[in-house]
């Protein structure tokens, strides 16, 4: 045989040597045409187990080449093989996905260019060869018309944990074969699925892509997940470790909670007064979360503590907490009692559960459009819990949505973890109802809902500490002002400012922004008497 044939006999044995030896380098901004695909471990012993298992689950987190891996042995299986391979996934922009890197492959690679006679993209993507192969994609469908419809040699189910009820159903039609190799890829969805009943069978080989075992995951891709995107714990182990989390699971760990207590000793009596005269200084956000007949108002303040010295230094230190409790008139007397912590307090930001407070919002911004002082119109924030939020992924530069109460309460564990909350050492009440906030259950969907008993306190210091990071953290804009700190400081620091005027305790200020001018004259931003009140921003 001729060097040529010798090689693609080679190919037509191992996978991993055709994929390495055929395939162009994968799509990407250094993708470079004269270079041939390097598989990753996990790439190549999913290529080597097709050749000895029928049948082979894939666990492994987004966006590291799972629809490489899948379309190299679609691939392989066509140039050499005269078998039918369908590729089933469970949405069309997930077909189109893993049809990308086909059309990319089968572009950069003269030698299955030259296998395809023919292609075509409706009513489904169909591609022909040379060799008698052919290769389809199907839609799964939530009825599961897609699988009933699939036939084949070669099965790759993309994304397989997300199928429908009745799309698994259908599926077992097809696992129920001898005749089909089924391959399906998945990150964890969350519910005990079908895919969970493959991968725990015994008759499946399992490919398990865990973070601790895989040197292409660093310390950058923990933080990014944990930090950046806020993942909670729940997600984090389905979507990254691609296991499975039971029920009950507990938020914020125990060490973090307890270290948050060690800072330093306070109560809260030491800020109850409205001279500003307190142990710390700092710009300080409120948390709101409403309720009538249950736990009642509960009203929880951080601060950041900007006091050079302190042992909570640049931590968020919770400087006060309250609960209305329930009556004829609870919501009421709540909007009295945030417009009076507001003076005192003069709050960066107040977050509110929109949940059971709509009108009680829409109050605090009449009152602070009556009493521009105040600045209740600027700064009280609707917040949802079951609406979503995009927050961008600076590694890809993709728009991440988020169930906004998710993102809250991954945001809130975040800061725990990094030893970034102070807790008041005499508030057990507090520090119970962290202890006890678990993950009650995970919908089909994956959808995670929060315990629902004795979780008012928490949701109010999780929308607190939300308010600090939308000014100052992943969801602030680059020119975010600082706009006002609150505690004592000493007056030769406010007459350095030129703020002679000003309240005892009080210094306005700002980084160089558009507000710069009125807030170096000791104005608040956007009251200037003589200028149009500056529009609300993000």
């Amino acid at each position: 045989m001729t060097q040529e044939e010798e090689l693609v006999i080679q190919c037509m044995n191992d996978p991993v040597f055709f994929a390495e030896h055929v395939l162009p380098d994968a799509i990407g901004p250094n993708f470079d045409s004269s270079k041939f695909l390097r598989l990753k471990w996990w790439q190549r012993d999913v290529l080597t187990a097709a050749t000895r298992s029928k049948r082979i689950t894939l666990r492994v987190r987004r966006q590291v080449g799972k629809s490489i891996a899948s379309g190299a042995i679609a691939l392989w299986r066509c140039a050499f093989f005269p078998e039918r391979v369908t590729v089933i996934a469970p949405r069309q922009n997930q077909v189109e996905n893993h049809a990308i890197n086909v059309d990319h492959f089968i572009g950069h690679s003269p030698f299955l260019k030259a296998l395809l006679v023919g292609s075509v993209k409706q009513p489904y993507r169909r591609y022909t060869f040379a060799s008698g192969a052919s290769l389809n994609y199907l839609i799964a469908g939530d009825k599961g018309e897609g699988v009933r419809s699939a036939s084949g040699d070669w099965i790759l189910l993309d994304e397989a944990d997300y199928f429908s009820d009745a799309a698994f159903t259908a599926a077992m039609g097809l696992v129920n074969r001898d005749d089909i190799s089924i391959i399906a890829t998945t990150t964890i969805r969350g519910t005990r699925t079908k895919f969970y009943d493959w991968v725990h069978s015994g008759e499946w080989v399992d490919i398990h892509v865990h973070p601790e075992r895989d040197p292409d995951f660093t310390v950058e891709d923990e933080r990014r997940y944990r930090h950046v995107l806020r993942m909670t714990p729940d997600q984090y182990a389905r979507e990254v470790e691609c296991v499975w989390v039971d029920a009950n699971t507990v938020v914020f760990r125990k060490d973090d909670v307890l270290q948050s207590i060690t800072y330093d000793d306070w109560t809260y009596a030491d800020y109850d007064c409205a001279s500003g005269i307190w142990p710390t200084a700092g710009p300080c956000f409120l948390g709101v979360d409403w309720d009538k007949y249950g736990a009642g108002t509960n009203l929880v303040v951080v601060q950041r503590d900007d006091t050079p010295g302190s042992p909570t230094f640049k931590k968020l230190r919770v400087i006060w907490r309250e609960e209305i409790p329930p009556s004829e008139f609870t919501l009421t007397k709540a909007v009295d009692r945030i417009i009076a912590l507001n003076n005192r307090f003069k709050f960066i930001q107040i977050n509110c559960d929109a949940g059971y407070g709509e009108a009680q919002i829409e109050l605090l911004k009449k009152y602070g459009m009556d009493h521009p002082e105040t600045r209740l119109d600027q700064t009280v924030n609707r917040i949802a819990f079951n609406e979503n939020l995009l927050v961008k992924d600076p590694a890809t530069g993709d728009n991440i949505k988020h169930q906004t109460k998710n993102y809250m309460v991954g945001t809130s564990r975040y800061y725990f973890e990094e030893g970034r909350i102070a807790l008041c050492p005499h508030d057990d009440l507090l520090f119970n109802h962290l202890m006890d906030y678990k993950v009650a259950r995970i919908s089909d969907s994956g959808l995670v809902t929060f315990t629902d008993k004795m979780e008012h306190t928490v949701d109010a210091i999780n929308l607190a500490i939300m308010a600090y990071d939308s000014r100052y953290g992943s969801l602030a804009e680059d020119t975010s002002p600082t706009m006002a700190m609150v505690g004592r400081l000493e007056i030769p620091t406010l007459q350095t400012f030129g703020i002679e005027d000003a309240p005892t305790g009080m210094i306005i200020g700002s980084r160089a922004t558009r507000w710069s001018v009125a807030t170096g004259r000791g104005i608040l931003p956007g009251t200037h008497p003589k200028r149009r009140p500056l529009p609300r921003r993000g």
